[in-house]
């Protein structure tokens, strides 16, 4: 659903959602990727959940309508997979299915008076997310396990990357630029991590660098000369601890995430 438009009349949002392991408590969406709303779970009026669902062909492509309000198109894809969508007849779960993948599973709890989504495999839609209440949520290269957000306009939205980096991120990407493949290029997110990133359809993200809430406040309360020799040190913890942990021929599943914290700091 884009977001620039008005939701679905018969659209009535859960309060609470959990989403592979996760919490998700009075949000706006769960996920937000570039101006669409690719997926919406709300309230049906026989009990089960009404699924909403978009997915692309290309990664830049426009967003095409996979499942209106349970109701599913025939076919999505160059390889036209069958689209369905299955309600129980014993219980309230609706399952979406392209294919012979489930991509969405998500039963109302008569309890709690929410929603479990509790498995997701966006991947046939064209969208790199998938989980399950074992692995947890994987969103953007990264893992999400048992977080709990509230509030929050979207839930889980897609990261803006640039490839200016500022300087300390600078200096972090030249000391390591032999160490990745040639198709692994550093970029910046709009909160300053740095990410290492590779063909979205290969692994994605391969490394995440980022420096923790308590130490860029400790480093903000630093005279220049001070601050200068601390990121310094700092960025030769970092680049030690990314070429002590990440092995190019071998990229994880997830992301590897190396921090910058205030003990790399106070340990100089």
């Amino acid at each position: 659903m884009s977001a620039n438009r008005e939701l679905p009349p018969d659209y009535s949002p859960y309060e609470t959602i959990t989403l592979c392991t996760n919490t998700l408590s009075r949000v706006g969406a769960i996920f937000q990727i570039d101006d669409a709303q690719p997926l919406l779970v709300g309230r049906g009026g026989d009990g089960h959940p009404l699924i909403w669902l978009q997915g692309r062909v290309a990664p830049t492509g426009p967003w095409l309508t996979v499942v209106k309000a349970n109701n599913p198109v025939s076919f999505f894809g160059p390889n036209k997979r069958m689209v369905n969508v299955i309600t129980d007849a014993t219980r309230p779960q609706t399952l979406v299915m392209v294919g012979s993948v489930v991509v969405v599973n998500a039963m109302h709890d008569r309890q709690t008076g929410g929603v479990d989504i509790s498995a997701l495999d966006l991947r046939p839609l064209g969208l790199n997310i998938s989980g399950d209440d074992h692995i947890g949520l994987l969103f953007g290269g990264n893992l999400f396990v048992g977080n709990k957000l509230s509030g929050a306009g979207a839930a889980f939205a897609s990261v803006q990357f640039q490839t200016d980096l500022n300087d300390f991120n600078r200096r972090i990407a030249e000391r390591v630029r032999n160490l990745f493949p040639s198709n692994v290029t550093p970029k910046q997110a709009e909160d300053g991590r740095l990410y290492f990133r590779g063909p979205e359809s290969t692994t994605g993200a391969h490394v995440v660098v980022y420096v923790e809430p308590d130490a860029k406040a400790a480093l903000d309360q630093m005279a220049a000369s001070e601050r200068e020799k601390m990121e310094e040190h700092l960025i030769d913890n970092l680049v030690t601890q990314i070429r002590a942990q990440y092995d190019p021929n071998k990229p994880g599943q997830y992301a590897l995430r190396i921090a910058g914290t205030r003990e790399m700091l106070e340990g100089s």
